[in-house]
This record gives structure tokens, C-alpha cells and sequence, in this order.
């Protein structure tokens, strides 16, 4: 729960992040939706509509915004459609932001980096690759232009522990079930952060004043190769049942982008500050099991022995 003081704006409060931010928060939290309509939220669709004209701004202290059209193939292939989304249509919400003196938290992503060392700090020059990385660092920018108080938070793929979820383990999980094919790049490296610890860093660093861009990924790099193993592991899913293929990071590049090759991120500013302790994947993929056996432990014994 943030301090009651402080009434916090969820720009796209009915998705992946939005929805568990928005539990977090509680009634400190006003939520806005565009499709999925959320209890208590706000019709708002960026692309038509004015945030001023939607939503009543009076009171608000954060605007937390989530909103924005991740799929990087997609900015990739429709920059001019995506732009508008993840750059225009967002710097007209911070106009109205920056009128009623609101303070912005922005999500933005390890892909303003190119990729090439890694262990990427705060100070660390942004150089990004791709599409979608260019449009985060452009919001970045107007922010930092526009605004003296302001939270940026970069974060790495966001995983969590739900079975029931449509996070990554669980679509893993749904996928060796069904015996689809697999690809996992080998060669990429990320810093996978648990939503759940990701949440909890948010809400505390919008509770706590924190103002400035903090990176906010996993405790350690992985490879989606690795992951994915780690994962059969904790599950107990014999590798040879499942048909997982190696590939390599830009075997997924579209419109001629390259991927980014090793975008690990140093985190501890944020984490260690807060004294927040950060899953590492094998406790992440553990969790999953323990929730997944409890709740489907049928489900669980097919995909380990003959497939269900």
C-alpha cells in the first residue's frame, strides 16, 4: 500500500504489469483501461482522447505509465503507427501531467541499450539498436527535458511464478504440453526480474520520493537458453521430451534491426537501497513448480513423463 498522502495514476492499469501494481497500490491507486476494463478504472484511449479530458488530474500525485505497444517486431515493422503510440501519444499525457504538477513514473527497458558489453549501469551512455529501444529513450529524454522530479524505471523481462499467468514459464509450460516447438536464443543475455519483486521496488520507491532513472532488472544474466533449462530442471521435465531448439538472437530480427547481444543490467542502486532481495531464476522457476503441482499436479505429470 503507498502512503495514503499519495494518490498514483495507473496508465494502462488492466495489463501485465498494470493489474498486479494496481492490487499493490489498492485504494491509493486511480486506474485507467483501454480494452479490459478494470474495477473502479477510467476509460482512456491515448491514440483519441486527452488524459485531461478523461481522467480528473485534481489530487493526483504520480502518473504511472505503463501504456504503449511492447512487441519489438512490431515497432520494427510499423515505426510510424508505434511512434505515435510510444512517443506522441505519451508526451501529450506528460503535457497535462506537467500542468497539474504531477510526478511521472515511466517503465522503460534495457533495449535503449545496443547491446554489446553488457553490466550496464545508471550511468551507462544509452545507444539503443532497435526500434522499440529508440522510442523508450525518446520518452526518456522529454521526461528528463520537461520535468525536475520524475522515476524511470528500466527493467528486463519481467517473468513471474503463476502457472495461472500469461507470463513466460506459464506459456513455456503450455507450449511443452502441447508439444510445440520451442526456440531459445543462446547467445542473448537479459536480466529476468520476478513481477513480484519489480512491483514491490515500485511501490516503494513512489512511496519513498525517489526521484532520477533506476535500473530495476533481475539479480542476475541469463540466457533464454539457460532459462528455459533451469526451468525443465525445477520441474523435473526431461529436456529430451520436450522439442526445444537452439537458435540465435537474431534469427527473431525483423526489418533488418539488430538485436541487441548482451543487455545485462546492474540493478543494486534500486534493490539494495530499498533493501528489497531479488528471486534469482531458479527460485523463480521453483515457486512455479510448487504453485503448478498444487494447483494441476496432473498437468504436471503429463508434461513430465508422456506429455498431456
Amino acid at each position: 500500500m503507498a502512503d495514503q498522502t499519495q494518490r498514483c495514476l495507473i496508465v494502462g492499469a488492466s495489463g501485465y504489469l498494470g493489474s498486479r501494481l494496481l492490487a499493490k497500490l489498492g485504494d491509493a491507486a486511480v486506474p485507467t483501461y483501454r480494452r479490459q476494463p478494470v474495477a473502479g478504472g477510467v476509460l482512456f484511449d491515448s491514440q483519441t482522447m486527452r488524459l485531461a479530458d478523461a481522467v480528473n488530474l485534481d489530487g493526483l500525485t504520480h502518473a504511472i505509465l505503463l501504456l504503449g505497444e511492447s512487441s519489438i517486431a512490431t515497432c520494427a515493422l510499423e515505426p510510424e503507427r508505434t511512434d505515435q503510440i510510444n512517443i506522441a501519444s505519451i508526451e501529450a499525457i506528460l503535457t497535462d501531467l506537467r500542468l497539474k504538477n504531477i510526478k511521472p513514473v515511466f517503465m522503460s527497458s534495457d533495449a535503449v541499450f545496443e547491446g554489446r558489453t553488457g553490466d550496464y549501469t545508471e550511468t551507462s551512455l544509452p545507444s539503443p539498436t532497435m526500434r522499440y529501444g529508440v522510442q523508450k529513450l525518446e520518452v526518456e529524454r522529454i521526461i528528463q527535458a520537461s520535468f525536475d522530479d520524475y522515476l524511470i524505471f528500466r527493467a528486463s523481462k519481467v517473468y513471474d511464478s503463476d502457472p495461472n499467468s500469461i507470463g513466460l514459464l506459464a506459456r513455456w509450460l503450455d507450449d511443452i504440453r502441447q508439444a510445440r516447438p520451442i526456440k531459445c536464443a543462446t547467445d542473448h543475455k537479459f536480466c529476468p526480474v520476478n513481477q513480484e519483486n519489480l512491483i514491490d521496488a515500485m511501490a516503494a520507491a513512489i512511496t519513498k520520493g525517489f526521484s532520477g532513472i533506476y535500473h530495476a532488472a533481475g539479480p542476475e544474466p541469463v540466457t533464454y537458453w539457460t532459462l528455459f533449462h533451469t526451468f525443465l530442471d525445477a520441474m523435473g521435465i526431461p529436456a529430451a521430451s520436450t522439442d526445444v531448439q537452439p537458435a540465435l538472437i537474431n534469427d527473431f530480427a525483423v526489418g533488418g534491426e539488430q538485436r541487441p547481444i548482451d543487455n545485462s543490467m546492474t540493478s543494486d542502486r534500486l534493490y539494495t537501497t530499498l533493501g528489497i532481495d531479488r528471486d534469482h531464476p531458479v527460485d523463480v522457476c521453483r515457486k512455479f513448480h510448487i504453485q503448478a503441482a498444487a494447483s494441476m499436479p496432473a498437468s504436471i505429470g503429463g508434461a513430465a513423463g508422456a506429455g498431456a
